[in-house]
């Protein structure tokens, strides 16, 4: 009974195996695959660094207390509403941000503004440095 029962096991694995190797190339008959050219290791594209963008572009626009008056800045790194003032920083758009040592505050590229011109609800534009420290922040006009 056991030796009947193995062989039973054993022939209809084997017809498992069977339909599958079978089955298996008979779709594989209908499938083209596309020739693949090797890469050589000299010719493959270094991978670059992901880099910010320098504010070295320029773009026109009106900022607060310019009277209308259209000043050429750099782009920013961000802008937002202030959410939040703290002694030492400001929290914009849920990000909290601290003020570098030498920040300036701007109404545009040729006006400044005391830091008392910033409160909770003022839309502003800021310059971060490698630190993620603002260093100036511009009274700014939403889009």
């Amino acid at each position: 009974m056991k030796t009947q029962s193995i062989r039973r096991n054993l022939l209809a694995g084997l017809g498992l195996l069977m339909a599958c190797l079978f089955g298996g190339q008979a779709f594989a008959g209908d499938v083209d695959l596309l020739p693949v050219n090797p890469v050589s290791p000299a010719t493959a594209p270094s991978p670059k660094k992901a880099t910010r963008p320098k504010p070295a572009a320029t773009r026109p626009s009106t900022t607060a207390g310019s009277g209308g008056a259209v000043d050429s800045v750099p782009a920013f790194n961000g802008e937002g509403t202030i959410d939040q003032i703290n002694a030492n920083g400001y929290v914009i758009n849920d990000t909290t941000f601290i003020l570098a040592p030498d920040v300036k505050f701007r109404l545009s590229a040729s006006q400044s503004t005391p830091r008392s011109s910033f409160k909770l609800g003022t839309y502003v534009a800021y310059f971060l440095d490698n630190q993620r420290r603002i260093t100036e922040l511009w009274l700014w006009k939403k889009k």
